[in-house]
């Protein structure tokens, strides 16, 4: 989907990769990153940009695990922006209400923080 270019291609697609996690991100962006620098004319010629610029410029969400113990550095990397809270619901082993008062109760990110991940960023994926 990145390298093909699809968020710049059509600016106004929501994208949103679910039921992984996030704390994958920053290595994976970073490591398109540097395939894109040094191959991208030739194996990614629609993406006109990094890798990692185009998903922090771009609605691309990813879903994040309340027990990941990265958030607050892949936060920082991506942008919280880019995230939203994984219920787990409607799946039988759902940890929820559990998981969402971890994810309110941590300390390495902030109220602001909390409320898009939480809240807003759904609010904005999801809107009609």
């Amino acid at each position: 989907m990145i390298f093909q270019g699809i968020p710049e291609r059509f600016p106004k697609l929501r994208l949103a990769f679910l039921e992984i996690g996030c704390t994958w991100l920053p290595y994976w962006l970073d490591r398109m990153d540097e395939h894109w620098e040094k191959r991208g004319k030739i194996e990614t010629p629609l993406l006109k940009q990094r890798s990692s610029a185009c998903v922090r410029q771009h609605p691309v969400y990813f879903s994040l695990e309340a027990e990941e113990t990265l958030l607050a550095e892949t936060f920082n990397y991506v942008g919280a922006g880019h995230l939203v809270y994984a219920t787990d619901i409607p799946h039988w082993g759902t940890e929820f209400p559990e998981n969402l008062h971890r994810v309110q109760s941590r300390k390495d990110f902030s109220d602001e923080t909390k409320n898009k991940l939480l809240y807003e960023n759904a609010k904005t994926l999801y809107q009609i």
